[in-house]
């Protein structure tokens, strides 16, 4: 029966329709993230149009076996582009994606067609100054400043008197707890809890200088610059500069003396730089709070648990992103006096009474209607304040929070950011680090069986030991720890072989040298393209070069981490985060061993003592899609962070990364906004050209005022800048960030004219080197792997055998010395 007019022309429309939907079903496969629609003017002005690089008019002339060819330069033409292997086109790959021109390189291995970098510039992020010293309203005479000085003593001596009386009363989290794993990670070293307790008095003397002279909390923390603690009894707590060696061919253990000018720059257990002032409330040290700040766990509410997988970017950027923080970052927690964890909540997640809870405490607020935690009773999550530093400048004035690891990206998280870690690390033989040996083969990180910190349904789970705390926090992290240690031991034994002259130090100096540019030179040449793209990385001038040395160090560059990148910015790969890792058995992809959910192997590393589990787990790094960028996060870190065997709820990491900004005094959003090159948002609707409208349709009904939006917010809430994943702000202090680590490190791997500078050789062959060459060198059973690892397979992305040359080899031989 022939079909009335009304449904043939319903049937056509319906058909437009379903091609219209396979259209955009097929451009979102190649739809990287979402692009603001209004905002679209880049940060700096200055920053390069590199649209010319693959819109090239030669990209559809091919060859007449049908590979692409690189075009040749001309005069009206851009650089020459050049057929290198693919890893060496790393910075590009976005791009390659989409216009896909591989070829074969001149070696005969799998190549592409990129151009080349050929010098950089300096392009550290000029922010607004954030200094606003004011005069002081009148002198300070000497007795003013000795009666501060003894209050704030005095005030430290209570709360050891507090403390001794809480540990006789048991107050310290239960060790199979969520409340004590997070303690573990925010763990205080000795000299970290030394410089807290010293920067403590310092706070503590401002406050009473600031009551005492009637400051504004505006201005409080900066006219007190003007007073020099040296002048005090406190001038015990000014840190000492060290006698540097301006000769010295590797970098010290704690990073002192990089900067030759100023020793202390970068240096472990130092404060925390800012990019603009914080909002303390009292303009000194109490948290960003006042009326109309919304609580944390509200705001928590509106990032949601939905499987949104990323299909281009791989597990592994979340992961290595985790390895850098931790590389550069670890801001402590305070503990007591006697080293023991701080609690601050019942072991039922209750608030305990007043009478009980530590002076450093600041516990995050559950409502009643908190439909997760609700269920458990749960109206208390543990929370202790950071450990603050005692100021760079010896003066009073507001508190920077204390950063325990060297700012450096120098392979710290391997080797360790004092020289008591770094020795207690390594094997004294042969350059080699120590390690643990099962069934004669099967390498892992040593173990410390004083550690208690692991948490297991058996008790007394062994604990991995190494250049970080942080090391067991959970396993695709303590994998990453252990290739580097493999490799480490590899090459310190391939260097031996060819240099029987050197000693177990030289030994070990060199093969820390190597992995620590290698660590450089994946984050630089893989990891971040990958997270900020290409045209930001061209305009900081990020790109590592295809030839020759860089010469943009600068003594005047701090590289000091800034509190912003670490307390949020940096945070961003926690919306990357799977809830579990699939585990493959093999490389033919067909033996699934199931799934490893997060939330069950926090702080417990003993699965990785099956050399089984380890091998499937590097698999996952080569397939795995993280998650989406974007306001989603996993129930693995939003409600069970930490959980441990005998919970059934953890903490929320993202109610605690808005509660450390605050207790940070981290500045809003729409500061920092302005800070990077923007208009600051007059109202909510004015975010919409730099966030996407599902979140500020959320938070307008949270936030009294636009101004008050919390900095990690907005880090999730951003549209994506065109050809990375993160946003305007997240990336403008992502950056700054990782320039400052190029520009300032006078140790750079790039860097030429320095007495510890790699020869061109070395160098050359460092920059043919892959994370995918470094999993190669260190699995047991994988043999094959895509040439970067950071980006799902694909034509462009091909599965090359770990045996060949598709996959670079650092080339040992360029090490031979004949001294």
């Amino acid at each position: 029966m022939p079909l009335s007019p009304r449904l043939n022309c319903f049937k056509w429309l319906l058909s437009l329709s379903c091609l219209f939907i396979l259209l955009q079903v097929v451009t979102c496969q190649y739809q990287y993230y979402q692009y603001s629609p209004v905002y679209s003017a880049p940060l700096v002005s200055t920053r390069p149009d590199l649209s010319y690089v693959f819109n090239y008019p030669y990209n559809v002339l091919r060859t007449p076996g049908g590979e692409p060819w690189c075009p040749a330069a001309s005069a009206n033409q851009p650089p020459l582009f050049q057929c290198k292997p693919a890893i060496r086109c790393s910075p590009w790959f976005i791009e390659l994606l989409y216009n896909p021109w591989w070829c074969t390189a001149a070696d005969g291995s799998f190549g592409a067609c990129c151009p080349d970098i050929i010098r950089t510039t300096s392009s550290v992020a000029r922010f607004p100054e954030s200094s606003k010293l004011t005069a002081m309203p009148r002198d300070i005479t000497k007795e003013e400043m000795t009666r501060a000085v003894t209050i704030a003593r005095k005030h430290v001596e209570e709360i050891s008197a507090f403390e001794w009386h809480a540990w006789t009363n048991m107050l310290a989290p239960w060790q199979n707890s969520a409340a004590y794993s997070y303690s573990a990670t925010t763990y205080a070293s000795l000299v970290g809890q030394q410089q807290g307790w010293k920067g403590l008095q310092s706070v503590e003397a401002s406050r009473k200088l600031a009551n005492l002279l009637k400051l504004e909390p505006e201005y409080a923390g900066f006219a007190l610059q003007h007073l020099c603690v040296k002048e005090t009894a406190l001038s015990s707590i000014c840190r000492a500069q060290p006698t540097c060696n301006a000769s010295a061919l590797y970098r010290t253990y704690d990073a002192s003396c990089n900067n030759l000018a100023y020793p202390n720059w970068g240096r472990s257990n130092s404060p925390l730089e800012r990019i603009l002032p914080p909002q303390y409330a009292d303009g000194i040290w109490a948290p960003r709070e006042w009326p109309g700040l919304p609580p944390v766990d509200s705001v928590s509410r509106i990032f949601q648990d939905v499987d949104y997988p990323d299909n281009q970017l791989t597990i592994t950027v979340m992961h290595w992103g985790q390895l850098v923080a931790h590389d550069i970052t670890h801001v402590p927690t305070f503990r007591t006096l006697n080293n023991s964890a701080i609690q601050c909540c019942t072991s039922d997640g209750k608030y305990l009474s007043p009478e009980r809870t530590h002076p450093l405490c600041f516990p995050i607020d559950v409502a009643h209607d908190n439909e997760f935690y609700g269920q458990f009773g749960v109206s208390c999550h543990d929370f202790v304040r950071s450990v603050i530093a005692p100021r760079e400048d010896c003066k009073f004035g507001y508190a920077d929070q204390l950063n325990q690891n060297t700012a450096y990206l120098d392979a710290s998280v391997i080797y360790g950011s004092t020289e008591k870690v770094a020795r207690s690390l390594r094997e004294y033989a042969g350059g080699r680090m120590r390690v643990t040996v099962i069934g004669g083969d099967y390498v892992v990180l040593p173990v410390d069986p004083e550690r208690k910190d692991c948490i297991s349904d058996e008790y007394g789970s062994e604990c991995f030991v190494g250049g970080d705390q942080r090391v067991n926090q959970y396993t695709g992290l303590t994998v990453l720890h252990i290739v580097w240690i493999r490799l480490h031991n590899k090459y310190a034994n391939q260097l031996a072989l060819i240099n029987p002259k050197w000693d177990d130090e030289r030994l070990y100096q060199e093969t820390k040298k190597i992995v620590a540019a290698l660590v450089q030179h994946i984050t630089y040449n893989e990891y971040l393209p990958s997270v900020l793209g290409p045209n930001l990385m061209e305009e900081y001038g990020l790109l590592p070069l295809a030839t020759g040395y860089t010469y943009t160090y600068d003594p005047d560059v701090k590289a000091q981490i800034t509190n912003e990148f670490a307390t949020a910015a940096f945070r961003y790969g926690h919306s990357l985060i799977r809830n579990y890792n699939e585990l493959w058995l093999d490389d033919t992809y067909s033996n699934y061993g199931g799934e490893l959910y997060l939330k069950d192997w926090y702080n417990n590393p003993k699965i990785l003592f099956d050399p089984v589990i380890f091998n499937a787990l590097l698999r996952h790094f080569i397939t795995g899609t993280a998650q989406n960028f974007d306001e989603n996060v996993v129930d693995a870190i939003h409600h069970y962070l930490f959980k441990s065997p005998y919970q059934s709820w953890g903490l929320d990491l993202i109610s605690a990364n808005l509660w450390r900004g605050r207790d940070h005094a981290i500045a809003g959003y729409n500061f920092y906004l302005e800070a990077c090159g923007s208009k600051r948002a007059a109202t909510f609707d004015d975010l919409l050209a730099f966030m996407r409208p599902t979140v500020v349709e959320k938070i307008k009904y949270l936030y009294k005022s636009v101004d008050d939006v919390d900095l990690f917010v907005g880090v999730l809430g951003e549209w994506a800048i065109k050809g990375g994943i993160v946003g305007p702000v997240t990336s403008c202090i992502m950056a700054d960030q990782f320039a400052r680590l190029k520009d300032g490190d006078r140790f750079f791997y790039e860097n030429g004219k320095q007495p510890h500078s790699f020869t061109p050789g070395q160098l050359d062959s460092i920059r043919s080197m892959s994370l995918a060459r470094v999993l190669c060198e260190t699995s047991d059973t994988v043999e094959w792997m895509t040439h970067n690892v950071f980006w799902t397979p694909s034509p462009m992305n091909p599965w090359l055998p770990c045996y060949g040359k598709d996959i670079p080899r650092l080339d040992m031989n360029l090490w031979k010395s004949s001294y």
